[in-house]
């Protein structure tokens, strides 16, 4: 490969939303590292959301979390499941999925 193709795949690497987060989430230690990650650079997620979650979070639940998490959650986490509501980064998911590109 030549230079130029490296350094746009480096720049392109670069741009992506980070590799060590895989959907669907499958436990709440993902949704952390998930959370962190948005907060920490939320311009890498905002595109990728957009484009594989158009309609909103609520429409594409199983693209984002595992049904068995989805099963032990829910957005305030009453009845003793887990809360989605306290990771407020994962939640703009849900209004960068309602943004169309």
């Amino acid at each position: 490969m030549n230079a130029k193709v490296l350094a746009f795949m480096n720049q392109l690497s670069k741009n992506m939303a980070d590799p060590e987060i895989m959907l669907p989430i499958k436990n709440e230690e993902e949704i952390s590292s998930m959370d962190a990650a948005i907060k920490e650079t939320p311009q890498k997620f905002n595109k990728l959301f957009q484009s594989t979650l158009q309609g909103g979070i609520s429409s594409n639940m199983e693209r984002v979390f595992s049904k068995d998490l989805i099963i032990r959650m829910n957005y305030n986490g009453e009845y003793g499941k887990i809360s989605l509501r306290k990771y407020a980064n994962i939640c703009i998911i849900d209004l960068a999925g309602r943004t169309h590109v």
